[in-house]
């Protein structure tokens, strides 16, 4: 069995791997630096089709954005 889905290890291993982030205005997320290479779009497939991921990333960077 696999460990839950962490969006805060998720979104950790995105950047360190040299993915980038942003949260727009009217809530869409968007993922940026997908060319550097396999294991960003490895991490991106982990959250395609699970929607309930992609609103866990949103709302940990939204939780992030209000801190700073």
């Amino acid at each position: 069995m696999s460990a839950p889905f962490n969006p805060a290890v998720w979104l950790a291993a995105f950047t360190e791997a040299g993915g980038g982030y942003a949260l727009t205005g009217d809530g869409r997320l968007w993922f940026g630096g997908l060319d550097k290479g396999a294991d960003q779009w490895l991490l991106i497939a982990q959250i395609s089709g699970h929607a309930d991921r992609v609103a866990a990333i949103k709302t940990l960077v939204r939780e992030r954005c209000l801190i700073a």
